[in-house]
């Protein structure tokens, strides 16, 4: 995972990875993109052997998605994506995603919006049902769908083969650029396994793209680019 400013919520996501029962041995690689405050004290505190880096300069995402497999031991043949905000939804969340993926597949949780204190940590088992009710009445993250495979950042699994086989590894990229890859290769997201997870709400931050001048995939960036002018986003789709 990657983390930028998310130090509020990032206690909760570490926690529900830690207390994973699997039999499925793993590791934890987070990359911070030059936090105001370095986060790597909470992630000592509840995962001590956690690889972890921590950019000198902020690179955005135009090239945090390339540090997934710098970090990732070379032995390990699956990759788990997740946000930093993105709580497990139970103590077998890795372990069933990791039996979800095939060729091609995906293995995907469903994640909803929802949010729950700062430090429900301390007493997250009695605060889980919660989470689920309130994932139950708040807006869905993922849905399923081939076309939703762009999503997988948010919690899911894929074969590492399968990811060093795409064309946008070989070099600086962003979860947009991975996901438009990932449907012309015709990868297919799998939400069939009931696994969830909880996206907790936090402050929004500004995320700048160096390439947006040049790239023609649409993104939340270039969307904001618009936001005052209509018209001419509506030309720029005509165009596309």
């Amino acid at each position: 995972m990657s983390t930028y400013n998310k130090n509020d919520v990032l206690a909760n996501t570490l926690f529900s990875i830690a207390r994973q029962k699997s039999s499925v041995p793993f590791e934890v690689c987070i990359v911070d993109d030059c936090s105001d405050v370095d986060p790597e004290p909470i992630i000592r505190k509840f995962i001590p052997d956690a690889k972890y880096i921590r950019l000198k300069k902020r690179c955005a995402f135009d090239v945090m998605e390339s540090y997934a497999l710098i970090l990732a031991s070379k032995d390990s043949d699956i990759l788990i994506k997740q946000s930093a905000d993105v709580i497990h939804g139970s103590i077998d969340t890795i372990e069933k995603l990791c039996n979800g993926v095939d060729t091609k597949q995906i293995c995907m949780a469903a994640v909803s919006n929802t949010n729950p204190p700062h430090d429900v940590y301390k007493y997250f088992d009695k605060y889980l049902p919660n989470l689920f009710k309130q994932a139950l009445i708040g807006r869905k993250r993922s849905k399923p769908g081939k076309s939703q495979t762009s999503y997988y950042f948010f919690l899911g699994a894929i074969k590492r083969s399968d990811y060093e086989s795409l064309k946008c590894t070989e070099g600086p990229y962003c979860d947009v650029i991975l996901g438009n890859e990932l449907i012309e290769n015709n990868f297919f997201a799998d939400y069939s396994k009931k696994i969830v997870g909880f996206h907790q709400d936090h402050s929004k931050t500004t995320v700048p793209c160096s390439r947006i001048d040049t790239c023609n995939l649409l993104c939340f960036s270039r969307k904001r680019c618009f936001k005052n002018n209509w018209h001419s986003f509506k030309d720029y789709l005509k165009e596309k």
